[in-house]
């Protein structure tokens, strides 16, 4: 905020030769140093002057030599407080704001340290991500450090089964576990004579020298001795396997030789009966089996399931014809049979009806209520018999048609898509189509229709005519039937936007309402000022309806409300007196029908400051 003399105050001693006192603002203190000027000899001694706390300061006149005149003196002093209102103001307006930033960034990083760190192990976790704030991280730490002391809790409760109290932590129980292991050792060591020996003189190792005093390694020794001794050779290599496949070892010939035993017994087969013979084949090929020939039942069947073995007798006997159209008779060793009487090209309609007709006669012309009649017309050569619809009342056929097709949304979907702008086959409206900022996105909701097959959102820049469907959506299109939200990305700060919905159906596309959004910042403002004249301008804005201005000098609002359009956005103040101004200024377009002003989505008025006029 620009600040002027009138609002700095001397704390330094008290200049009685100029009547200068304690806690007086600059601008009095001014007026006391021109009234002594005026009244001082032309040549003062200006080294006799006291600056108070700032005894021994250095004077200079504007070109940086040594005041020799109440004028050069005075422009001096002048000189400094310029440099210290400078100063002053730049550490307003520059190094205090930019340390208020660093300051607000501190405190957001205490809140937020951005700290990531995981593990999980030995029965306990800690989870700290980069987004937690600082008491998320201490209930994260204090959590993993509650895990560790319960881990380091003395394990199990079974202690007391080893003559052990149960210890209250990991620290008493591994020493409660060394001083039992210690007592172990003592009570095994005096335990070693007891198993040194063996007394093998009353077993059957004694056949092999076995005596009542063996060591563990003399006993081994008489065991394999014994075992050497005792058991077979075995050989495979002397062994004739015939057809059993040669194998390396005890165990697997054992196993070879109860496999082929448990085949042969499974598959045996024996004669029953007179109607098979068995022949054995030899060289483990197996018995081969055959039907007898001879046997007189060879070749009788039997009719179904319920016939029994004695109701088999031969094909002739169980085939008879009961109106004597077919008869049969035995050629060789064929039977045949011959229709005697029959009914050529002729059919009956079911099983009730009596009288068999031509094809063409049990088929007649009728119309139904459908306004269709059948004709069956045979083929010139006669061979085959064509059935031709015809329409004889197009006015039902239609009705019922439109009625079917209406009946099954699916048909009536196919049908509709094959013609253009066909009345009951567009679909509905989407509905509360909304439009919000989100981070660094416009967030679209809606109620879908229910009726569409998919949706589409699209957008475009106020005054285009052109919808953008394929680029920044997020999820992208096409959208399911359900869907009710989408994201726009990527899209030009103080630009307004039109946001729509299509429903699409198998015909028409319903359009939804189109709703406008803008997103506002803060452009860059330059300030040019000419004898005392200041002008600010900015980039040309396309949608933006209005700017408006304001400007203020240290203290008041000198100018409120000039406006100026999006395209031109340029303002120009009168010409103001010497002092350190600053100017707000704030977007207004039209949304929806409403005029949005930036400062209400933004919370505040655009500023520049620090505009001198010297």
């Amino acid at each position: 905020m620009p600040t002027n003399a009138s609002t700095v105050i001397y704390t330094g001693l008290a200049l009685p030769y100029i009547g200068v006192t304690p806690n007086q603002t600059l601008d009095v203190i001014l007026g006391e140093i021109n009234t002594a000027v005026n009244n001082l000899n032309p040549s003062p001694n200006f080294s006799g002057f006291n600056y108070g706390p700032y005894n021994g300061y250095t004077v200079t006149t504007t070109t940086g030599g040594v005041p020799s005149t109440i004028q050069e003196f005075v422009e001096g002093i002048s000189k400094i407080v310029d440099i210290d209102q400078y100063n002053l103001d730049n550490f307003i307006n520059v190094t205090y704001a930019g340390d208020v930033v660093v300051l607000g960034a501190a405190i957001s990083a205490l809140q937020t340290p951005a700290l990531t760190y995981s593990v999980t192990a030995g029965g306990g976790s800690i989870v700290i991500t980069s987004g937690m704030t600082r008491n998320q991280v201490l209930t994260a730490t204090y959590t993993g450090v509650g895990s560790i002391l319960n881990l380091l809790a003395a394990p199990g409760n079974t202690w007391g089964s080893l003559s052990i109290s149960t210890p209250t932590n990991i620290l008493n129980a591994f020493n409660a576990l060394i001083s039992y292991l210690g007592s172990l050792t003592t009570t095994v060591s005096g335990k070693q004579a007891a198993i040194g020996t063996f007394d093998n003189s009353g077993n059957c190792l004694a056949t092999v020298g076995g005596g009542a005093t063996d060591t563990i390694a003399t006993t081994v020794g008489y065991i394999t001795t014994y075992i050497c001794t005792t058991l077979p050779t075995f050989d495979t290599g002397a062994i004739t396997w015939g057809c059993i496949i040669p194998q390396s070892d005890l165990q697997d010939t054992i196993q070879a030789l109860i496999t082929s035993a448990s085949a042969v017994h499974t598959n045996y087969i024996t004669a029953a009966g007179t109607g098979l013979t068995t022949a054995a084949i030899g060289g483990c090929a197996g018995v081969s089996v055959a039907i007898d020939d001879t046997w007189d039942g060879l070749y009788k069947v039997m009719l179904s399931s319920g016939d029994t073995t004695a109701d088999a007798d031969f094909l002739d006997q169980k085939v008879e014809s009961l109106d004597s159209s077919i008869t049969m008779a035995i050629t060789g060793n064929k039977l045949n049979m011959t229709v005697t009487t029959p009914v050529d090209n002729k059919v009956k309609v079911n099983a009730s009806d009596t009288t068999a007709g031509y094809l063409e006669a049990k088929i007649p012309s009728m119309s139904g209520d459908w306004g269709i009649s059948i004709t069956s017309t045979p083929t010139p050569d006669n061979s085959q018999l064509q059935l031709i619809p015809n329409v004889t009342d197009p006015t039902s056929f239609i009705t019922n048609l439109f009625s079917y097709i209406s009946s099954d949304p699916d048909l009536l979907a196919q049908f509709c898509a094959l013609k253009e702008l066909c009345t009951g086959c567009l679909c509905d409206n989407i509905s509360d189509l909304l439009v919000v900022l989100g981070m660094g996105s416009f967030d679209l909701s809606w109620v879908p229709s229910g009726t569409a097959s998919y949706q589409i959102a699209k957008y475009r820049q106020r005054g285009f005519t052109e919808w953008i469907t394929g680029v920044n959506f997020t999820p992208p299109n096409p959208l399911l039937t359900a869907a009710t939200t989408t994201s726009v990305g990527s899209l030009d700060n103080n630009t307004v936007y039109q946001f729509q919905i299509d429903s699409v159906c198998s015909g028409d596309v319903a359009n939804s309402n189109i709703y406008e959004a803008i997103r506002y910042n803060c452009q860059t403002l330059t300030a040019v000022v000419v004898a005392g004249v200041i002008s600010v301008s900015q980039p040309s804005l396309v949608t933006i309806d209005t700017i408006e201005y304001q400007l203020f000098d240290s203290d008041d609002i000198l100018v409120d409300n000039q406006t100026a359009t999006g395209l031109n956005p340029q303002a120009t103040f009168a010409s103001q007196s010497a002092d350190t101004y600053y100017v707000n200024w704030r977007y207004g377009t039209l949304i929806n029908g409403v005029m949005l002003y930036s400062d209400y989505q933004l919370e505040v008025w655009c500023t520049l400051t620090g505009i001198i006029i010297s």
